[in-house]
């Protein structure tokens, strides 16, 4: 008795869902507290690195600016004409030097209004012969113009014939006591003559490490983060920190091996860093950030131990409360069960019983509504199959009236009276095949094809009947004859522009009949231009509105009744007409569609 009662739970839907629920939750944590420290050091290295390097491009974005201004100094004296002539002066004399200097001054004192001049420490020119120019903010501070001439930026410049060369961090001053002025790079820029044939001069501009001090310092930075600003031969301008300069060596290498010429992301090959990478591409400067990964990540396990701690908690919750979800579930599912059996065996009475709030009390519910719908769906399909019969019926009765029979009857006895029975035998060939078709009721539809050939022969009885009244155009695309259609819907068409259209108008009237296939449909219209019709009248006719006398249109609407049943509301008849001038009724059918059956698609060719 233990065994099949321990068998029974196992067994049972209850305890299947319980025990799997315990193994998704179980597996799956198993490795998450493994994987959740991996998972979030990457998301933060994404996202510190991410930060870290928008920090980077912005300074490297202030810095291009603000070498662009200074650039844009040393533009203005180099095309200075006035500067030019002034440095030209003062080689010739020292009475030239002094009023030369006068000039220069005066010049270099209108520069110096720009924002810009706030980061230079001093602005030479030194004559190719020995004089110079100084401009300075701080009298303190003096260079030592014989150790400038020597530099190797100096003669560099001179033999770039006016492009701009950046020294490095050398002490260029008489006073060695201001180290913040030691550490400060220079623009060295040869001045060419007003025609920048010849060298004249060279202009020596000092920038004040102020200018990175400035801008990095506005960002907190972590003590374990550092930037490094190098020039574009590697020299290191300003760092962060007081981190030795050959970490920088360490750093280029990184970045070297992995082949990167943009802005960069890399950790180092030992995880304990994260270096971000920007070059300036007009200058060739560098930005280099670094940050420890070690010091990013050290309250990352807090995160398994809290991950533990919530699962263990959760776990014992969770299978409490799912137990008991499990067990009232269990109940309206059978419920629900039963009365699905029923529903297969075509009991559509029946309905599910479940009054519960939840997601089975809305299936319940969408259940019944669903057969409360067939029910309904089964009831319109019984009223459309009746409604198609009953419109086939009404067309029939519509294309063969009394007065159409009489006056076929009445042109085969004056044909027997004025001519040989030999058109008494066609006329009554015509008419005999004629109402064959449309008294055959095995077939819904016909192909067009056949459709035509009727018309034809209506037409040919019609023709006899109004000697000379009118003229039929057939215009027909030999491909769409091989399509079908719904039988019978040209005849109304036809007899609608006799009736109504050529035989009020006086004189012979035209017919054209025209069938077209397009690419995804066959368009076929009938259009006479007899008397036409008012909107007014069109719209009472495709509204279903009954005449009171006169015209009434019965075989218009049924054609277009039974147009839209057949293909939908999309399709039915189009009526184009204008009083005095013309008629048109136009039909658009659907092509086949390969992708069913001939049965389900009645546009399919056999």
């Amino acid at each position: 008795m233990k065994l099949r009662t321990m068998y029974n739970i196992k067994k049972s839907i209850q305890s299947k869902i319980f025990l799997s629920f315990l193994l998704v939750i179980i597996i799956p944590t198993i490795f998450i507290g493994i994987s959740s420290y991996i998972v979030s050091v990457d998301i933060l290295k994404n996202k510190v690195s991410s930060s870290f390097s928008d920090i980077v491009k912005y300074i490297k974005y202030s810095i291009e600016k603000e070498l662009d201004q200074i650039v844009q100094i040393s533009d203005y004296i180099f095309a200075d004409n006035e500067i030019k002539e002034a440095i030209i002066k003062s080689n010739i004399s020292s009475f030239n030097h002094l009023k030369s200097k006068e000039e220069f001054d005066r010049k270099i004192t209108r520069y110096s209004i720009a924002n810009t001049f706030a980061n230079i420490n001093i602005l030479n020119v030194y004559a190719l012969k020995n004089s110079s120019f100084s401009y300075t903010k701080d009298p303190t501070l003096v260079t030592n113009d014989k150790r400038i001439r020597q530099s190797s930026y100096y003669k560099q410049a001179l033999s770039e014939g006016g492009k701009i060369v950046w020294g490095e961090r050398v002490n260029y001053w008489q006073n060695n006591a201001n180290e913040e002025k030691q550490n400060s790079i220079s623009l060295f820029r040869a001045i060419r003559d007003s025609n920048y044939k010849h060298n004249i001069g060279v202009l020596f501009i000092n920038i004040s490490s102020n200018l990175f001090t400035d801008l990095i310092g506005q960002y907190t930075l972590s003590n374990s983060s550092s930037i490094y600003v190098l020039d574009n031969n590697n020299i290191l301008i300003y760092q962060s920190n007081n981190k030795a300069d050959r970490d920088i060596e360490k750093y280029l290498n990184v970045i070297g091996n992995n082949g990167s010429a943009d802005d960069s992301f890399f950790e180092s090959k030992n995880g304990n860093e994260l270096i971000v990478y920007s070059v300036s591409p007009e200058y060739d400067w560098k930005v280099i950030g670094v940050i420890s990964v070690s010091e990013l990540t050290k309250d990352n396990s807090k995160i398994i131990s809290i991950t533990v701690l919530s699962f263990m908690i959760s776990l014992i919750v969770t299978s409490i409360i799912w137990y008991k979800v499990s067990s009232s579930i269990l109940k309206p599912v059978k419920t629900l069960t039963k009365t699905v059996k029923k529903v297969r065996d075509g009991d559509l009475t029946s309905r599910c019983q479940v009054a519960n709030k939840d997601e089975i009390g809305e299936l319940s519910q969408s259940f019944n509504y669903m057969i409360q719908q067939i029910n309904v769906l089964m009831d319109e399909k019984i009223y459309e199959q009746n409604m198609i019969k009953d419109a086939e019926y009404k067309a029939l009765q519509a294309q063969i009236n009394p007065h159409f029979m009489y006056n076929t009857l009445n042109s085969i006895r004056w044909m027997a009276i004025l001519s040989k029975a030999d058109n008494i035998k066609q006329m009554i060939d015509v008419l005999n095949r004629l109402l064959r078709s449309t008294t055959k009721t095995t077939d819904k539809f016909i192909s067009i094809e056949e459709e035509i050939n009727m018309l034809k022969d209506y037409y040919y009885i019609q023709k006899h009947s109004y000697s000379c009244k009118f003229e039929v155009v057939w215009d027909i695309d030999e491909s769409a004859l091989k399509y079908k259609c719904v039988k019978f819907i040209l005849q109304p068409l036809f007899e609608n522009a006799i009736f109504y259209g050529i035989v009020p108008k006086d004189g012979i009237g035209t017919i054209i009949v025209k069938v077209k296939k397009n690419d995804d449909h066959i368009e076929m219209s009938v259009k006479d231009d007899g008397a036409g019709m008012s909107q007014e009248l069109i719209k009472q006719i495709l509204s279903q509105q009954k005449q009171k006398k006169g015209f009434t249109g019965i075989g218009i609407r049924n054609v277009d009744k039974r147009l839209k049943i057949t293909y939908g509301d999309t399709y039915g008849l189009k009526i184009e007409s204008v009083l005095g001038q013309y008629t048109k009724l136009s039909i658009i059918i659907p092509i086949c569609n390969k992708t069913v059956t001939c049965e389900e698609d009645p546009s399919c060719v056999e």
